[in-house]
């Protein structure tokens, strides 16, 4: 009886030097769904470590789209989220991808409606805008005709008063930090002129009157 423990622990002893030591080689078998990478054909090693290059490169690319990803995810549950779309817009510039970020942008203006935006207040979405076009573009005038599109073009339909007034804020801000006066009091000025009676027929929908008086 002892001999047959002696050889029963001598065939598991093999047995465990047969298994692997390290989870490496299943773990490159699950990303790579190859079962076969360890070969002693050199032109088949050399093409097996090609593929943990592309299979890792593929997952690196995946995790630093995540972010966007989950935005996306999140946008598409609810569109009207003002705070998902500005961080959307912030995720592409840290990406150095100004354009991008100005699309979100855009794409947020027309998406989100005034009486259902959450986590945040759709002037945000206009000064963010504006703010890209002036800091990162260095295009003044572009920024300005964002303020323009917002204030007095009245594009956007603003609930509450607040966020219009917010919008000229801004815009005087803006004026004055490109040191031009003159706008800056022409702005102001604008924002507290009474609406046109043409205008209030046009936009009887919207905020149509300026709020800083």
């Amino acid at each position: 009886d002892d001999d047959d423990d002696d050889d029963d622990d001598d065939s598991n002893e093999a047995q465990i030097k047969q298994e692997p030591t390290s989870d490496s080689t299943s773990d490159l078998d699950i990303l790579l769904g190859d079962k076969n990478i360890q070969t002693a054909d050199p032109q088949q090693s050399q093409n097996s470590s090609a593929d943990v290059e592309l299979a890792l490169a593929r997952a690196e690319y995946l995790m630093s789209r995540r972010p966007l990803l989950l935005n996306r995810v999140l946008l598409r549950q609810n569109p009207h989220n003002v705070g998902e779309w500005l961080k959307r817009s912030q995720l592409y510039q840290t990406q150095a991808k100004t354009r991008m970020a100005i699309t979100a942008m855009e794409e947020a203006i027309k998406a989100v409606d005034a009486k259902k935006s959450l986590n945040g207040s759709p002037c945000t979405l206009y000064i963010t805008l504006a703010s890209i076009y002036e800091t990162s573009k260095k295009d003044a005038e572009g920024a300005r005709q964002i303020y323009k599109r917002a204030c007095t073009d009245l594009e956007y339909d603003f609930v509450d008063a607040d966020d219009l007034a917010q919008c000229f804020a801004s815009w005087v801000e803006f004026e004055l930090r490109q040191e031009q006066w003159d706008n800056a009091l022409s702005v102001s000025r604008t924002s507290i002129a009474p609406a046109t009676a043409s205008s209030e027929k046009t936009k009887s929908n919207r905020v149509s009157y300026y709020v800083l008086s």
